[in-house]
C-alpha cells in the first residue's frame, strides 16, 4: 500500500506541484559567483556522471528556466521515496502504524527536503539506495534460485547506475553487490560461518597489535605518510586512501556533522542503528563500515572539514545510507533498554527520544527548517529547509527574471576564481548558460565595455536584451563592475546584507551589502 502511494505521490508530484512553489523552494548548493548561479539555472550538474546528466538533460529541454525539470524530477523522487522507505520499515517493525511514522520523519527530514530541492542527485540516490535494499533482502535463501538471482541483477544494474551518478558511491555500491553475490552463490549459512571466522581473525589481529606497541605506531606513522604523500601528487586517489585508511579517525565526527542538521533525536537513533548493525556488519553488506569509508572521503573532499558548506552537500549523499541504519536504532535502544533498564517500560523510549527530536541546533550550516502546519505529502505549503545566503539569493532572482522576461538574453559580467583576474561575460537565455568573452581586467567595467562587446558580438545584442549586476561586482578589493555602468532606474532589483556561501579565500569575500540589478540595454526590452 506504502510502494502504491508512493508512486501516486510521484506523478500527483510531478503534475500538480507549480513552478512558482519550486522556484520559491529552490536551494541551490553549489558554491561561486555569478557563472556557477547561470550554471545551475542551466541545469549542468555539479559532477557531470553519465545517468544523472542525461536525466537533466532531457527534464530540462525547451524550459525557460531549465532547472526547473530537475526540481521537479526531484520532488516527484522524494514522494516516491517516502513510499519506498514506509516497505522497508514495514518489514522491519511488527506494529502497523510504525512505517507510515517513518514516511513523515523520512518526509520531513530536513536533508531530505534539501535534496528535494537542490539541483543534486541526492532524491536519485535514495532511490538507489531503497530498491538496493528491497534487492538485497530478496536474495534470501528461503527464495526460489531464479527469483535471488533476478534479484542479484537487479542489484547489478543499481550498483553501476550509483557509479554513474558518482563514483563515490562506489565504496557502498560495489562491497553490497559483492556481499549479495556471495549470499546467491554460498547461501546464508556459509557467508555467516565465514564472515564469523573472519570477524574472530580481524579481533585477534586487533589484540595482537594492541600487545606491540611499536608495531602500531609504526603501521599508524606509516599509513599517515602514505595518504600525505600520495594525495599530494594524486588528488582523487588521495581520497581513496583517505577512505581505507583504517587509522583515520574522523569518522568519530560524523554525529556532530548530522546534529548540525538534524534533530538530536534523530542523529541518536542513526548511532544506535550502526551500533546494532556493525555487531554482525556482514548482514548488512558492510554498509555500517562502508557508510564511515565514504564519509572519510568527504571528509578529505573537503579539506578536512573546512569547507562546510561542500560538506552539507556530501551529507546529502549520505543522508539515505544514513537513516536506513537510523531505522535500526530503535532495536538497539531496546536491546539496552533490557539489558541495563528492565524495568523501564518502552513507551518511555519513544518518549525521550520524541522529546529530544524538537532539539535542533539551527544556524550552524545556515539552515532554516520550516515545518508545515500539514503533514500532507502534496500540502500546498510543504515542509522546506532553505538556505538565504548570497549564492541561493542571487540564484533566485535570476530565476525570477529569465520568468518576466522569458524572451530576453541577459548579460551577465562574471569573475573567475577569487585568486584570478580572469573577467568576462557571459549570457542566460534561449540555450542556457552561454561564456563568449573572456579576458584580464584591471580597472572598472564600463558602459564603453559594453559598447565594444557590442561591436565585436553583434549577435549576442540582437533583440531583448539586459545587463545583470550580480554577485561577482561585489567582489571586495576588485574594482571590478563595481559601479553601475547603467543609467536610469533598473527593472529589477534587490538590496540585502551579504551572508558568505563558501570559502572567502576561494569565493569572495564580498562588500558588506549585495544589490543585485536587471537593467535594459535595448529598446526591444518589454
Amino acid at each position: 500500500m506504502l510502494a502504491v502511494g508512493g508512486i501516486g505521490a510521484a506523478v500527483g508530484t510531478w503534475i500538480i506541484l507549480p513552478v512558482d512553489t519550486l522556484l520559491a523552494q529552490f536551494t541551490p548548493l553549489r558554491e561561486g559567483g555569478s557563472s556557477f548561479a547561470l550554471k545551475t539555472l542551466s541545469a549542468e550538474p555539479l559532477s557531470p556522471r553519465v545517468n544523472f546528466h542525461q536525466l537533466a538533460e532531457v527534464l530540462s529541454e525547451g524550459r525557460t528556466v531549465p532547472v526547473v525539470g530537475v526540481l521537479r524530477g526531484n520532488a516527484a523522487l522524494s514522494a516516491l521515496n517516502v513510499g519506498l522507505f514506509g516497505v522497508i520499515a514495514s518489514q522491519v517493525f511488527r506494529r502497523w502504524w510504525v512505517p507510515f511514522v517513518v514516511a513523515w520523519a523520512v518526509h520531513v527530514n530536513p536533508l531530505s527536503v534539501i535534496a528535494k530541492q537542490s539541483e543534486l542527485p541526492g532524491q536519485l540516490v535514495t532511490t538507489y539506495v531503497c530498491l538496493g535494499v528491497m534487492c538485497y533482502a530478496a536474495l534470501d535463501s528461503k527464495l526460489s534460485a531464479s527469483l535471488r538471482w533476478l534479484a542479484l541483477g537487479g542489484l547489478a544494474i543499481l550498483t553501476f547506475l550509483a557509479v554513474q551518478t558518482r563514483i563515490e558511491l562506489g565504496i557502498v555500491a560495489v562491497p553490497a553487490l559483492f556481499f549479495g553475490l556471495t549470499r546467491v552463490v554460498l547461501g546464508d549459512e556459509q557467508l555467516e560461518r565465514r564472515a564469523e571466522r573472519l570477524h574472530k581473525r580481524l579481533r585477534s589481529a586487533v589484540a595482537a597489535l594492541a600487545k606491540r606497541p611499536a608495531w602500531t605506531i609504526g603501521i599508524v606513522v606509516a599509513a599517515i605518510v602514505l595518504t600525505v604523500t600520495i594525495g599530494r601528487r594524486d588528488q582523487y586517489l588521495g581520497f581513496a586512501l583517505a577512505a581505507l585508511n583504517p587509522f583515520e579517525i574522523v569518522w568519530l565526527t560524523y554525529p556532530i556533522w548530522l546534529a548540525m542538521v538534524l534533530p538530536v533525536g534523530a542523529t541518536g537513533l542513526i548511532v544506535f542503528g550502526w551500533f546494532y548493525a556493525v555487531k554482525s556488519w556482514w548482514r548488512f553488506a558492510g554498509l555500517p563500515l562502508t557508510v564511515l569509508c565514504l564519509f572519510k572521503a568527504y571528509w578529505a573532499a573537503c579539506h578536512e572539514g573546512t569547507a562546510v558548506f561542500e560538506m552539507l552537500r556530501y551529507q546529502v549523499l549520505l543522508n539515505p545510507m544514513a537513516m536506513l541504519l537510523g531505522l535500526f536504532g530503535w532495536r538497539q535502544l531496546d536491546h539496552t533498554r533490557e539489558r541495563y533498564w528492565p524495568a523501564l517500560r518502552p513507551e518511555w523510549v519513544v518518549v525521550v527520544v520524541g522529546l529530544s527530536s524538537l532539539i535542533v541546533f539551527r544556524g550552524l550550516l545556515g539552515v532554516t527548517v520550516r515545518r508545515s502546519r500539514s503533514l500532507a505529502l502534496l500540502a500546498d505549503r510543504p515542509p522546506s529547509a532553505m538556505i538565504e545566503r548570497n549564492f541561493q539569493r542571487e540564484v533566485r532572482f535570476l530565476a525570477e527574471a529569465r520568468r518576466r522576461y522569458p524572451q530576453c538574453r541577459i548579460l551577465v559580467p562574471v569573475a573567475k576564481r577569487q585568486r584570478s583576474h580572469t573577467r568576462g561575460m557571459a549570457a542566460f537565455g534561449f540555450k542556457g548558460y552561454e561564456s563568449f568573452e573572456e579576458r584580464r581586467f584591471n580597472r572598472e567595467f564600463e558602459a564603453k565595455d559594453l559598447a565594444d562587446l557590442r561591436a565585436k558580438h553583434p549577435a549576442a545584442f540582437k533583440g531583448c536584451v539586459l545587463l545583470y549586476r550580480g554577485l561577482d561586482c561585489h567582489i571586495a578589493r576588485t574594482d571590478f563592475c563595481q559601479r553601475d555602468p547603467m543609467s536610469g532606474k533598473p527593472v529589477m532589483q534587490t538590496r540585502f546584507a551579504a551572508d558568505a556561501y563558501g570559502e572567502p579565500m576561494e569565493w569572495g569575500p564580498y562588500l558588506g551589502m549585495i544589490e543585485l540589478t536587471l537593467h535594459r540595454i535595448t529598446a526591444e526590452t518589454p
